[in-house]
């Protein structure tokens, strides 16, 4: 290949410059063994960096950081003619944060016609839609770079002029229209997930502007922060997919270089196998593995499958130009070259995996919503349970401090029992008699006889002179037997008998002991009724929360047939057996036992359920 080049020579440095460009672009878009290039000939030597003469490897050193440490000035463009200044944007002047590389115009728009030449999927002919993407992974997977790439991929950024809406170690964010509103953890630091809040980064298809891609970025699982933090991103990640109100697909990240289920691997597995339904995973769930390609991926897709479901399809990417030192690639021709080979792949993987997803179906959230709700109406039945069994304790001990007080009672009823006594008394009575007698109303209390069997005229009435004419009467009209008159006789055919009978006395004061003791009794008996009413009722409740519970179970496997039960439910059956363990009666506690290991048993037969 022959090139004849007219340079007046005032301005041949700066032609030389644009004519080693020139033959890069030329060697970018042909293979240069071609052009018959010798592979060390001046391109190379004056190619971005001048490495014999400029000196880049010792005095042109990756440029101040900003306060951020962020690198605001990386791989600078000198011509080898032109050693002695550097120039305005390696010297910090007249910066752009749109050219963060301090590309040319014709570099720039080399870029731009690389980018426009990216082979994307044509949505021009396709009505408006919406798709909501959900991105799931454990941290340290590299959603931030896939979120990174993808505003590359939307909003035409390139190798050099690259566009950046998660901040990473080497890059800050350009794209501040994508600002997020939580809180980031430090950047750099791959063990911390730098999310903490769901955010949702929306962009408009460029060959259908009315097509919108939604992707929802999520909290890492797996956090150093522990557990607890664990819990509060699968909420997060939870009330953000119900508030979606749909989703098109899920995307799950994961590092394509784990072998084996690590611990953590299986933690963020598990985890999102609990909290993600059936009718969302079998038709809409999409994986990616970073840091691989598709013949170095070593992760376990069967592992994978069994935990969670065989997802619709897998992608791989490997691209670390977001959480690698640019220096090192841009001042490398391998490097460069390494990288922008993962950059263009990287475009292609974007583009496949955005074939994909407009053809998936939209699936309502609703089943997130039934989800939380079955969770927490089955935590709130075992805290229900905890608490009946709180209330059997007291009941119980309410219902043996009434048994022994019946006791004490009884027994106090049984020794005031005796309040009463005997005694023999002698009376007098009236018996009837077949003779009439004359009596004396003065004396006949004492049982005198005037006159036994009086011939005289019956008369039952006293206060007449009838009985003058009476034998008792003397001479001088006076009774000789009482010596009354006769005026104070009767008749009478009763006569008074002394009888001798025994009678009970009562004992006043032991009496009352025995009535408040009686009294007491009556009260605790009452007592120790309800108590046994309430018991029996607790029981009964105890007894319709465990079936309501093993109903709620089987409702939430059929919604989520990977819902780890013993995983989920494990604290709360351990603090039910607690509870247990206070119960003193025996025979309640065998029975809250048994009642712990028949949920415990139908739980387990849940989780080991294959599908």
């Amino acid at each position: 290949m022959t090139i004849l080049l007219l340079i007046p020579n005032n301005t041949i440095s700066i032609w030389l410059v644009y004519f080693n460009k020139f033959l890069f672009f030329l060697k970018s878009k042909y293979i240069y063994t071609d052009l018959n290039i010798p592979s060390h000939s001046f391109l190379k030597d004056n190619l971005f960096f001048n490495r014999e003469t400029s000196d880049i490897s010792k005095n042109d050193q990756p440029d101040k950081k900003n306060s951020c440490e962020y690198i605001t000035n990386t791989r600078s463009r000198q011509s080898s003619l032109n050693n002695s200044s550097q120039s305005d944007f390696r010297l910090g002047l007249n910066y752009d944060e749109t050219n963060p590389f301090g590309l040319s115009l014709f570099d720039q728009n080399r870029q731009n016609n690389e980018i426009n030449n990216r082979a994307g999927f044509n949505l021009s002919g396709q009505s408006s839609c919406t798709c909501k993407i959900l991105l799931l992974g454990g941290t340290g997977t590299g959603k931030s770079t896939i979120i990174n790439m993808m505003a590359n991929y939307f909003l035409g950024g390139t190798l050099e002029n690259p566009k950046v809406v998660i901040p990473t170690k080497y890059f800050k964010v350009t794209e501040n229209a994508f600002g997020r509103n939580d809180t980031e953890a430090k950047v750099g630091d791959v063990t911390r997930s730098q999310t903490t809040k769901c955010c949702n980064y929306e962009f408009k298809h460029p060959e259908n502007p009315s097509c919108n891609f939604v992707f929802i970025d999520t909290p890492g699982m797996s956090d150093t922060n522990g557990i607890e933090q664990d819990d509060k991103n699968i909420q997060e990640i939870i009330n953000t997919a119900i508030d979606a109100g749909s989703l098109t697909a899920i995307i799950i990240i994961a590092s394509g270089t784990e072998a084996r289920v690590t611990p953590t691997i299986k933690n963020t597995l598990t985890r999102l196998a609990n909290n993600l339904p059936d009718e969302i995973i079998s038709n809409n769930l999409l994986l990616i593995l970073t840091k691989c390609t598709k013949s170095s991926a070593s992760f376990s897709e069967d592992a994978f499958a069994k935990e969670i479901v065989k997802p619709k399809k897998i992608f791989y990417m490997d691209n670390q130009i977001f959480c690698a030192d640019p220096q090192i690639w841009l001042n490398d021709d391998d490097e460069y070259s390494t990288v922008k080979h993962q950059w263009d792949k990287s475009f292609k993987t974007f583009s496949n995996l955005l074939k994909i997803i407009p053809e998936m179906n939209d699936t309502s959230t609703k089943a997130f919503t039934k989800m939380r709700e079955l969770r927490n109406k089955i935590k709130s039945e075992i805290v229900t349970i905890s608490q009946i069994t709180t209330n059997i304790q007291q009941v119980q001990d309410k219902l043996e401090a009434a048994y022994k007080a019946l006791q004490k009672t009884g027994d106090q009823k049984n020794s005031f029992a005796n309040y009463t006594t005997t005694e023999e008394i002698t009376i007098k009575k009236p018996i009837q008699k077949d003779t009439k007698d004359t009596l004396c109303t003065t004396h006949m209390r004492d049982g005198i006889i005037c006159h036994e069997n009086c011939q005289l005229e019956f008369n039952f009435e006293s206060g007449s002179n009838n009985f003058i004419s009476c034998s008792c009467m003397g001479q001088d009209g006076k009774c000789k037997v009482c010596g009354c008159g006769p005026s104070s006789h009767y008749h009478d055919n009763t006569e008074m008998v002394t009888e001798t009978k025994t009678i009970e006395k009562v004992l006043e004061d032991i009496k009352a002991k025995y009535d408040l003791a009686d009294q007491n009794h009556k009260v605790i008996s009452n007592h120790a009724t309800r108590f046994q009413e309430s018991f029996a009722n607790l029981q009964d409740q105890a007894n319709a929360n465990y079936d309501k519970i093993l109903q709620l179970c089987t409702d939430l496997s059929k919604i989520c047939s990977r819902f780890n039960f013993v995983d989920e439910l494990h604290a709360n059956i351990e603090n039910m057996r607690m509870d247990a363990r206070n119960i003193q009666s025996i025979d309640i506690r065998t029975k809250a036992e048994s009642d712990i290991r028949n949920l415990e048993t139908f739980i387990n037969g849940l989780s080991n359920r294959i599908v």
